[in-house]
């Protein structure tokens, strides 16, 4: 993922001032993870105003499950709080 990370930061997107991706595990497939993907927007950005840049960046196999805006990228113990993002999203999941 960290290869994905790269690509659409160099991409240069306008608006996007930060991004990092968050592996999901699959529930319907053991073993594989789905990404998704953070960002924090400059004042007056959307997603959805960004996310065709964010999509021209990566391969078609590398698009994220989803697209999600963030105040700031969040830390925990001086690295981007990953773990907690992932369990959010697995919480949100089994609903």
């Amino acid at each position: 993922f960290l290869i994905m990370e790269n690509r659409v930061a160099d991409a240069q997107i306008p608006g996007v001032r930060d991004q990092f991706f968050v592996n999901v595990p699959d529930q319907e497939h053991e073993g594989y993870l789905l990404p998704y993907l953070y960002v924090v927007l400059e004042e007056g950005y959307t997603i959805d105003g960004i996310r065709s840049d964010i999509l021209n960046a990566l391969e078609p196999h590398m698009h994220p499950v989803e697209i999600r805006q963030v105040p700031r990228r969040p830390y925990w113990q001086f690295k981007t709080n990953r773990l907690g993002l992932m369990r959010q999203i697995l919480a949100e999941k089994n609903a």
